[in-house]
């Protein structure tokens, strides 16, 4: 009766032994797949990041949640809630540079319903020292190497 516990014991090993190269051979025929879909994953995520670009900073980037105000009920309202002062959720804007950039803004807004404050010439440089360490590279149009102060040369 001794020898049930090395049959059950030889059986554990070779069921062992079958889940080990089951795993190992759908490491080999889906691990590629596998670490394509992770690193997409990660861009995927390290875009949205620098979509957003906010808190990079140590003050943040202050950015509005913004939605058009396109109904006549809720326009009057809104110049209800202005007229009468104190806190309210409305703003009344004038853009200067035309009909062209006024449609762009509304589009925009309609788009991607925020607005934000452009970043300051130390945070621009934060963030492309930063995006050198992350090996991401500069947007087209900034391709250009920047300047870095004192003798620290240049930044590609």
């Amino acid at each position: 009766m001794q020898w049930w516990g090395n049959l059950g014991s030889a059986v554990a090993g070779l069921s062992t032994l079958v889940i080990a190269l089951g795993a190992l051979v759908g490491a080999i025929l889906h691990g590629p797949k596998l670490i394509r879909a992770s690193i997409e994953q990660a861009e995927a995520l390290r875009a949205e990041r620098r979509r957003g670009l906010s808190g990079w900073s140590s003050m943040g980037i202050n950015t509005y949640d913004v939605a058009l105000v396109t109904s006549e009920v809720e326009q009057e309202a809104a110049l209800r809630a202005i007229r009468n002062g104190g806190q309210t959720d409305y703003v009344v804007l004038r853009m200067r540079g035309g009909p062209l950039q006024v449609d762009s803004l509304r589009r925009l807004l309609l788009e991607e319903p925020r607005i934000a404050r452009p970043p300051t010439p130390g945070e621009c440089e934060a963030l492309k020292l930063g995006l050198e360490v992350m090996s991401i590279p500069l947007a087209a149009y900034e391709n250009k190497p920047a300047r870095l102060p004192g003798n620290v040369g240049t930044l590609r």
